[in-house]
């Protein structure tokens, strides 16, 4: 949360526990189209790229971040594929990595059709001008709400040094991904005019206290509907 740290005692389970740091359990949000379906080109071959060999004062926190997200519900271990994607590591703060597969070299050049106006932040703080309240929110694990079929499961499996995974949910690095989750928040929210969407975050403003408290009680209302879990902050 922001300056306002109003969290209704109604709503806290919409945080996920220990700051977001909690193994995430993938769940489907609970729209019409909560299921992703990605769609390669007609003509698409299947490209498997062979696993890269990362350093070995590296591979623990890898493996530690391949089980905690097979853990989680987010990867699951697949024995044969047609597609494999070799991973990167990004160090993140806490000492810990993110493992993102380097989609660019393979399903990124092949799915197509996923458009969606990503806003320009100077058109968000336009949105926002006049507000005497503000706070933000977090998504945790933004991406990993919205579940992939068993098709498009089978586009995304990474190749490691451990094997072979396939993500159960949207992952890092695909380019669709981005589009598909600004369209999917902005229809939860996009009809409340003092709120706008940034990826992961969202933005929230008021002319006055009351009414600020009131369109976070409909923010939180709806991610509670909806499945969504937010990070403490």
């Amino acid at each position: 949360m922001g300056e306002n740290n109003t969290e209704p005692s109604t709503y806290q389970e919409i945080y996920s526990i220990n700051n977001g740091k909690k193994d995430p359990t993938v769940k489907e949000i609970q729209l019409d189209n909560k299921i992703v379906k990605f769609q390669p080109d007609t003509a698409a071959k299947a490209i498997f790229r062979k696993a890269r060999h990362p350093p070995y004062t590296l591979r623990r926190k890898i493996e530690d971040e391949l089980h905690r997200l097979e853990q989680g519900n987010i990867i699951e271990k697949t024995d044969t594929t047609e597609w494999g994607t070799p991973i990167f590591a990004v160090p993140k703060s806490d000492g810990s990595f993110c493992i993102c597969g380097d989609y660019k070299t393979t399903l990124n050049k092949e799915v197509k059709g996923y458009e969606h106006p990503i806003p320009r932040l100077e058109d968000l703080a336009a949105k926002l001008a006049g507000g005497e309240k503000f706070s933000s929110i977090d998504f945790s694990h933004a991406y990993t709400h919205l579940c992939l079929d068993e098709e498009s499961q089978n586009l995304t499996i990474i190749n490691t040094h451990c094997g072979l995974y396939k993500y159960k949910c949207q992952a890092y690095g695909i380019s669709a991904c981005p589009a598909i989750w600004q369209r999917t928040i902005e229809s939860i929210s996009g009809d409340i005019l003092s709120t706008v969407v940034y990826f992961d975050n969202m933005f929230i403003t008021g002319a006055d206290t009351a009414t600020h408290l009131k369109t976070l009680e409909t923010i939180f209302k709806r991610c509670k509907e909806k499945g969504l879990t937010l990070k403490r902050t």
